[in-house]
């Protein structure tokens, strides 16, 4: 009997390195779809790791948002860790590849780029924890929210 093995590196940039280069060119879209999800959901259920990355993925193919998913999580003001001045981007710096939340937030992208479990959003393209801001967004409208999973709610606008 042969056995093959499949060895994977997995290379963590830092959010420097993600936002000063075409991070696409060098890593897989699902790594930076990993990354967005840990930095949004890492204390979340599974489930509700996926939903982020369902809500991620959403966007593609609407006019509203960039035709990459690096685009979509880079573009200024769209998820909160990307912004200069939210405290939990520093968290970047500590993430590391072996940490089970992170290989849990790879699990979930890598289900969402490919589709390869139902979307729980049920077509969300937002999301936010309404227990973690002190004002909602202007965008948020309960009427809007197609599912609950965990902390967030997601919303399709």
């Amino acid at each position: 009997m042969t056995v093959f093995f499949t060895i994977v590196l997995v290379v963590i940039p830092s959010i420097t390195a993600l936002e000063s280069t075409k991070m696409s060119n060098v890593i897989h879209p699902t790594i930076i779809l990993a990354i967005n999800v840990w930095m949004e959901s890492r204390g979340e259920p599974y489930k509700g790791k996926l939903g982020v990355a369902f809500a991620t993925m959403n966007r593609l193919g609407d006019p509203r948002w960039p035709k990459s998913i690096e685009d979509i999580i880079l573009q200024a003001g769209q998820f909160s860790w990307t912004n200069t001045t939210d405290p939990n981007r520093m968290k970047m710096d500590d993430l590391d590849w072996k940490d089970p939340n992170f290989i849990e937030s790879h699990k979930a992208a890598v289900a969402a780029f490919y589709k390869l479990v139902p979307d729980p959003t049920n077509g969300a393209n937002h999301y936010l924890n309404p227990n973690a801001v002190s004002k909602l967004p202007d965008w948020y409208f309960k009427g809007k929210v197609t599912a609950t999973v965990g902390a967030h709610e997601f919303l399709k606008l």
